[in-house]
């Protein structure tokens, strides 16, 4: 609706095999959860190379280390992502 669609593709189910390769072409992870532990899909795109813009819930906290690796925010302001 907002005309992102030629600059964000979501995907559905990936094949295991097409996940590095699909991770290490993407310019960011966002994991937009409410409540979260230790995502493994956030493991999995830092091993790539990959940067995340996840939520401040769970262990995100531990694992990203702010504009060094990818950015937290404030779960209740989903606007903070887009920013």
């Amino acid at each position: 609706r907002q005309g992102l669609g030629a600059v964000i593709v979501r995907r559905g189910h990936v094949n295991p095999a097409e996940v590095a390769e699909l991770l290490a072409a993407a310019d960011m992870l966002v994991l937009t959860s409410a409540v979260e532990g230790a995502p493994l899909v956030v493991l999995e795109a830092l091993a790539t190379g990959c940067p995340a813009a996840v939520t401040r819930v769970g262990d995100l906290p531990t694992i990203i280390t702010e504009n060094e690796n990818g950015v937290l925010c404030d779960p209740v302001e989903p606007l903070a992502l887009a920013d």
